[in-house]
């Protein structure tokens, strides 16, 4: 994972009070299909800032939301200023009076402005940022004036505390713009000596007048002595200020705003800002009592793995959903799902979204939410089998189908990665479809791994697709597919023409590897067939080929090396590498078939690869070649494991349970009992 990487997540879009409500108002404004219910929660310090009005932008109002009114629970118009809207967001507003304890009602949708009754609040303090419209630093106020202007895509917006931040809080955190704006509780104050620190250019403006600012690219580092300030005159009890900033080159983010008190420079408290007073969002409700489509979203955690990053999303919905009425949700990577609630595992970081619609007969809703990823987000490890598991979970529950190739792409490299080849093939036919590219790094992987899970409970089928992959395909990736094609005739199908093909795959290339393989596959189909002399005769003419010059004494010695390295891969549960690791014994000493544990470590990554098929053959060949071995008993484990996993559980539960009472001092009992009384 790279160091300092950022990323985060939009989280809770709304807290809901979980009192039971009140009986429903009567509906005053008719054509407005939805209405929010708020109370007071705090009141202004200064009533010139209003009480501020957040509820989620769902897709039903107006782009400058003309079409929002607030009256009290007898009808009465109330004062209300919109402030910001963002599309799937948030709809920000400023009421200038609220009773304690009273009910308000903030009605919106219909796609029609309504008249208000308008005020004139003192905005503060709000942040909002933007997409930087333009490459390159912006130098001077001008420039930055004019790029904040010409900016089209927001990230969004809301009230803050300071002016104080290391990142953006709203979208991603490089080649964005920031703006502040802010009333200074100036009362009784003559002058005031401001200064900024930022990454990079930031400018100060004073009662719309640039004052100051420190433009360029550069780091947040700065000292008393050349810290870039001003000294302002201060002319009435508040004082306007507005923060330009803009974030353009790789060093770390920083917006700061401070003044010079005692002689010294701090940043400016949130009590020296003007602040709304704020409100509780109790429930929003339908004209008709129907269900309301505003999506909820929590991005939990991030994941960072194999050069990408995994997002953890739970989607729900504002309120109840009632009987008779289906959910369907769409996101903008092609997911779709029907749950009400759902998990979704979103791939890299970039801004999307996900829209819902509820159908009840020809009744129907819709509604939509952005989803943004930003920083402070819990970072979650493939090393925890929690996290790792609560992933794969999400990944497999949804619908290959309804994937779009990058998101089919981001989750095979994850499940490449973390060595759940069995989860591979749960995509594929939906990936090769999309991919059927033979340069692609994951055609190959991909391919196995769904002929590989096929071969499972369909071999012949598999082996029939095999055969008809494209001679080009077949040519490209010979080596794999030949002995992927070997491994389907001797131990799923235990098919004699193996023989003579892996006769013809050993004469291609004499010397190469997959030549060796080619042999040692030809004794396994007679060691599987108890037919041991025809099986040492190809496993020697396989060794032959190997360069060892101690005439065999080194070979226990190195059968030994490699199982105990084999010991050390399973316990990290590095899957690959210890399959990795196998291959190459098997192909210098396939002799240590017949005298090893070598077939029980086979059996243990297959089963570990989800090839339980195979594993039991091994497992089994294992036991009949050496029924006197002191692992006949890790033998039986693991082949109650195969059997277990290739739905035969009760079989399996009868050697577990004969293990934990005849061997109740062996290391295996323990987990023996475990998977005898497991459902």
């Amino acid at each position: 994972m790279i160091t300092g990487m950022r990323l985060l997540a939009v989280v809770a879009l709304l807290a809901l009070e979980a009192h039971a409500a009140p009986a429903p108002a009567r509906w005053h404004i008719s054509d407005a299909p939805y209405r929010a219910v708020i109370k007071l929660d705090t009141l202004p310090v200064n009533a010139a800032a209003g009480i501020a009005i957040i509820v989620p932008e769902f897709g039903a109002t107006s782009d400058k939301l003309a079409d929002m009114v607030l009256t009290d629970a007898q009808g009465e118009l109330q004062p209300l200023v919109p402030v910001w809207r963002g599309a799937g967001q948030d709809a920000l507003l400023l009421a200038q009076d609220l009773q304690p304890k009273q009910e308000y009602y903030l009605y919106f949708g219909g796609d029609k402005p309504r008249l208000n009754r308008p005020w004139s609040p003192q905005i503060s303090l709000l942040m909002e940022t933007r997409r930087l419209p333009v490459a390159g630093a912006i130098d001077t106020w001008p420039k930055m004036e004019a790029a904040w202007q010409s900016a089209t895509s927001v990230d969004g917006a809301g009230w803050v505390s300071e002016i104080r931040h290391g990142m953006n809080q709203f979208g991603e955190n490089s080649q964005f713009l920031t703006h502040y704006t802010g009333y200074l509780i100036t009362d009784r104050m003559r002058q005031i000596t401001l200064y900024t620190i930022s990454s990079d250019t930031s400018f100060v403006i004073v009662n719309g007048n640039c004052e100051f600012g420190w433009p360029g690219e550069h780091p947040p580092t700065s000292t008393a002595s050349n810290v870039h300030s001003q000294t302002i005159t201060c002319t009435g009890p508040l004082t306007r200020i507005d923060y330009y900033h803009a974030k353009t080159s790789q060093h770390h983010t920083c917006m700061e705003l401070g003044w010079k008190r005692d002689g010294k420079f701090t940043v400016i408290p949130g009590s020296a800002w003007l602040h709304p007073g704020t409100t509780k969002l109790l429930r929003i409700e339908q004209v008709q009592g129907w269900p309301v489509p505003a999506p909820v979203l929590h991005v939990k955690s991030y994941i960072g793995y194999a050069n990408q990053w995994l997002y953890e999303l739970t989607v729900g919905l504002l309120g109840e959903v009632p009987d008779g009425w289906t959910v369907q949700w769409r996101f903008s990577d092609g997911t779709t799902s029907t749950q009400r609630e759902l998990t979704h595992v979103v791939v890299g970081g970039t801004t999307q979204s996900v829209s819902v619609k509820l159908q009840r007969g020809r009744d129907g809703l819709t509604g939509v939410r952005s989803i943004n990823f930003v920083e402070s987000l819990p970072a979650a490890s493939v090393q925890n089998t929690v996290d790792l598991h609560r992933y794969l979970d999400a990944i497999t529950r949804e619908n290959p189908v309804e994937m779009s190739g990058p998101v089919l792409r981001g989750y095979m490299q994850f499940f490449q990665a973390v060595e759940q080849e069995p989860l591979m093939s749960r995509l594929s036919e939906a990936w090769l479809r999309k991919n059927p590219d033979l340069s692609d790094p994951l055609w190959l992987p991909v391919q196995l791994s769904r002929l590989r899970d096929m071969a499972q409970t369909e071999p012949a089928r598999a082996l029939a697709e095999l055969r008809g992959i494209a001679p080009a395909a077949r040519t490209k990736y010979s080596a794999a597919l030949d002995i992927l094609e070997l491994d389907l005739l001797v131990f799923h199908l235990n098919d004699a023409s193996a023989v003579t093909r892996a006769t013809e795959i050993s004469q291609r290339d004499p010397k190469s590897e997959t030549a060796r393989l080619a042999l040692v596959r030809a004794g396994d189909y007679f060691r599987l067939q108890g037919r041991y002399p025809e099986a040492i005769t190809r496993y020697q003419q396989a060794q032959r080929s190997v360069v060892e010059d101690s005439e065999g004494r080194k070979l226990p010695a190195q059968d030994r090396a490699f199982s105990m390295t084999l010991e050390d891969l399973l316990s990290r549960n590095e899957i690959a590498a210890a399959e990795q690791k196998l291959t190459e014994w098997e192909a210098r000493h396939p002799m240590a078939k017949l005298d090893s544990d070598f077939l029980i470590w086979r059996g243990r990554i297959l089963l570990a690869r989800g090839r339980p098929r195979e594993a039991l053959a091994e497992i089994e060949s294992f036991e009949k070649l050496l029924p006197e071995s002191p692992y006949q008993i890790d033998a039986d484990y693991y082949r109650a494991q195969a059997l277990f996993a290739l739905g035969r559980p009760a079989e399996a539960r009868t050697i577990w349970s004969e293990i934990a009472k005849k061997y109740p001092q062996h290391p295996l009992a323990g987990s023996s009992l475990e998977w005898a009384t497991k459902k």
